[in-house]
């Protein structure tokens, strides 16, 4: 099959090159599921909850957060979370992501590693996975686990371009750049990456209490998106007077 893919079959990835990352992620997922908030944790997770339980959806602070949004809403439809609060759902949701992430890792590393040991991948995946920041966005609903995961998957697709030049991996790898960034005939995959936000122009049609700014116009939806109401390079609008309030 490789060879009729115009792969060398040294470059190849079989079933059993995935067992380092399923590893990981079998070590990560219960640790993560088992420390989850059982309820709303503290930061951004109330408004982005709130948002994401509006019967059309809402906007969140900006940049928006489309597709973390979008996913959220599709979990609180799944008949596996039945009974489960909106909160504890999301929480599981970012478990389930950090946990990909971190097995993302293991993969990427077993793969640059020309496939040499399994067990020093394995091992990297799981510090990545327990380091305190990585496990603290791991357990409640934050955008950074979704995050971590998109960008590990992107390092997996370019040690994957790098042993066979694939041109599906390079296409994915575009795709996940604009989801993961959520922008010509080549770059039409990064447009689909984006189309999230137009989510954030449908639901602006119909404000609700709770929703930041108008982004039902282009321009507005420009605003939004390079978060003028904050600072475009500011995390928050609040503005320090000394250097322990900027730490």
């Amino acid at each position: 099959m490789a060879k009729v893919l115009g792969v060398p079959s040294s470059s190849s990835v079989g079933l059993l090159d995935v067992l380092p990352a399923v590893g990981t992620f079998c070590v990560a997922l219960p640790m993560y599921v088992a420390t989850a908030f059982p309820s709303v944790p503290g930061g951004d997770s109330g408004e982005l909850l709130a948002e994401a339980c509006k019967a059309k959806g809402g906007v969140a602070h900006p940049p928006g957060y489309p597709l973390y949004l979008l996913l959220l809403q599709a979990a609180f439809k799944l008949e596996l979370f039945h009974g489960l609060t909106p909160a504890y759902i999301a929480n599981l949701e970012n478990a389930l992501f950090a946990a990909v992430a971190a097995a993302a890792i293991t993969h990427f590393v077993y793969l640059y590693t020309n496939k040499t040991n399994a067990f020093a991948a394995i091992a990297g995946g799981l510090m990545f996975a327990f380091t305190p920041l990585t496990w603290e966005y791991a357990v409640g609903a934050e955008v950074f686990a979704l995050n971590n995961m998109l960008l590990a998957i992107l390092f997996v697709l370019c040690a994957v371009f790098k042993r066979s030049h694939s041109i599906s991996a390079a296409s994915l790898g575009a795709l996940i750049c604009g989801l993961a960034l959520s922008n010509q005939h080549t770059a039409s995959t990064f447009v689909a990456g984006l189309t999230p936000y137009l989510h954030l122009m449908n639901v602006s049609e119909t404000p609700s209490k709770g929703s930041w700014g108008n982004a039902s116009s282009w321009m507005g939806l420009l605003r939004h998106l390079v978060r003028e109401e904050y600072g475009t390079f500011k995390l928050s609008p609040i503005k320090p007077t000394n250097l322990t309030e900027v730490l």
